[in-house]
C-alpha cells in the first residue's frame, strides 16, 4: 500500500510549488500519469494465474489428528493437578 501512495504522490499528483509532479522535476518522466496508467503498469507486472488444479481429499488413516487424540484418552480430559 505504501508502494502505491509513493507512486501516486510522486507520479500522479500535481504538487502546487513546483507546478508538476516531483518525478517531473527530477527528470523521471516527461509526462503526468493518471491511475489508469498506474493500473495499466501494474496488471503488465502481475503475475498470470492459471487454471486451478482439482482438490484431493487426503485419505484418512491411523495417523491423522483426530485419530491421534481419540486413542489418546489422557489427552482429551486432564486430570486435575494438586501441588
Amino acid at each position: 500500500m505504501a508502494a502505491i501512495y509513493t507512486v501516486w504522490y510522486n507520479f500522479i499528483k500535481m504538487h502546487k510549488t513546483l507546478k508538476m509532479t516531483p518525478a517531473m522535476a527530477a527528470g523521471m518522466s516527461k509526462t503526468l500519469w493518471s491511475m489508469d496508467d498506474l493500473c495499466g503498469k501494474m496488471d503488465k507486472v502481475a503475475p498470470k494465474h492459471g487454471p486451478r488444479g482439482h482438490y484431493k481429499k487426503r485419505p484418512t488413516d491411523e495417523r491423522s489428528f483426530s485419530n491421534r487424540i481419540s486413542n489418546r484418552p489422557d489427552l482429551l480430559c486432564s486430570p486435575s493437578i494438586a501441588p
